[in-house]
């Protein structure tokens, strides 16, 4: 599970990015994922250098961006001068999902098809082999990252474990999600409270973890 909800940190800098609003013929209101994924795709567009200037984003032209599971690649383009589009594989090897509530660590959540597997992915970016930064979908503390589900399932409820306390309310359907992680860190780490939703939150973009 700890794999499905990883919550990112060592944060060096982050920029902000635009995503461009692609027409998928149907309501917003259909459309879960927001600007997030559209058409199976990411598309990125940096504005003004993301805050960061064009000089910034110069230095990225070039560099590989890559959805990645553990070790393997599932997608990757490359960045380009003012962002990239990624199109997103249509499934998932099965190999590659995990249960929902693997080993019995989730009582306490409904989950409305235990059939259902999944995971999570990583969008990074690579320049000369090394990896440079982290891609996700979020706003404040809210942090977004594309899951795959094998079919559509509703998870909500909450439980404890070593880390704190999980609350879920999520919505995925097949194919490409995404999922909303946030921390509220208390003085003891064991008393930490993790949120992980589907619903977007307002003013969320696209944005970069900068990492040594």
């Amino acid at each position: 599970m700890k794999k499905i909800l990883k919550i990112m940190a060592s944060t060096l800098a982050i920029a902000a990015f635009a995503v461009t609003t692609i027409s998928c013929g149907k309501d917003d209101d259909d459309e879960p994922n927001g600007e997030a994924i559209q058409n199976n795709a990411i598309t990125i567009v940096v504005e003004n250098g993301g805050g960061y200037g064009m000089n910034f984003v110069g230095s990225l032209a070039g560099c590989v961006v890559k959805l990645e599971v553990g070790s393997q690649t599932l997608a990757e383009t490359l960045f380009g001068v003012n962002g990239f589009t990624l199109k997103l594989p249509a499934s998932v090897d099965a190999s590659l999902l995990d249960e929902i509530g693997r080993g019995g660590i989730l009582q306490g959540l409904t989950v409305s098809n235990p059939k259902v597997k999944m995971v999570t992915t990583w969008l990074r970016t690579y320049q000369s082999e090394e990896r440079v930064g982290e891609f996700y979908h979020g706003v404040g503390e809210w942090k977004g990252y594309a899951v795959y589900a094998d079919g559509n399932v509703n998870i909500t409820g909450s439980f404890t474990d070593n880390a704190g306390k999980w609350t879920f309310n999520a919505q995925l359907k097949k194919g490409w999600n995404v999922l909303y992680e946030k921390m509220i860190e208390k003085e003891n780490r064991n008393e930490n409270e993790y949120e992980a939703v589907t619903r977007v939150p307002e003013g969320a973009s696209w944005r970069l973890d900068m990492r040594n």
